[in-house]
């Protein structure tokens, strides 16, 4: 996930000054890692020094990532976001087996739209968070792509 906190400042595609980096995974405590993109490469990947931590729910057919607003600076009116996905492919020649291929970004744009409950499990206000629930668009399944079928089965 890509964030862009700062319209004014362009760090990286797009502006984006945040990500939230899916390799960066946390089974134990359902948290992925939240870095400021400064593209040194003496961080990993590359992209720069952590700023938090951003927690993950797993839903039926949906997610929730919630990123604490400490952890990018707060936002000035509104934030531009890109989830990136990934279909994971097999892969005979892949160390793992396994493999991932970009699939889609999905972008919007979020105002201050706070909410004051808690979040669940924590004693930690939602007014520290940043939340969106976007509905999907129409025709769009949360479950994998159907054009994709075509390249899972060619690469078995």
């Amino acid at each position: 996930m890509f964030l862009d906190t700062d319209p004014r400042n362009f760090i990286y595609w797009l502006g984006y000054d945040y990500v939230v980096r899916g390799v960066e995974w946390s089974p134990a405590t359902n948290t992925f890692v939240t870095r400021q993109i400064t593209l040194d490469p003496t961080t990993p990947g590359g992209w720069g020094p952590q700023s938090g931590s951003a927690a993950f729910t797993q839903k039926p057919r949906s997610f929730e990532v919630a990123i604490p607003l400490a952890a990018v600076s707060g936002i000035e009116s509104t934030l531009e976001y890109c989830v990136e996905t990934y279909a994971t492919i097999s892969c005979p020649d892949c160390g793992a087996g396994l493999t991932h291929e970009w699939a889609d970004d999905y972008f919007a744009t979020l105002g201050d739209i706070r909410r004051h409950d808690v979040v669940a499990g924590t004693s930690v206000p939602r007014s520290a968070y940043l939340m969106a629930s976007p509905a999907p668009q129409a025709g769009h399944r949360a479950d994998a792509d159907l054009r994709l079928a075509a390249r899972i089965s060619s690469a078995r």
